[in-house]
């Protein structure tokens, strides 16, 4: 039983760990996009500092 328990955590914490990965490469993409846009348009600034809390 408690070798049963420890495999599951264990796991939880691999998929934990390929979620925050996937998390941050997404939020590395939306960074990337919005100083983009940042660059183009400077009215967009007021939803970046939104965006930002």
């Amino acid at each position: 039983d408690k070798t049963n328990q420890t495999t599951i955590r264990m796991l939880k914490d691999e998929e934990l760990t390929t979620l925050i990965k996937q998390y941050e490469d997404e939020q590395s993409k939306l960074e990337a996009d919005r100083q983009k846009q940042q660059q183009t348009t400077t009215t967009s600034t007021s939803t970046v500092e939104k965006d930002k809390k």
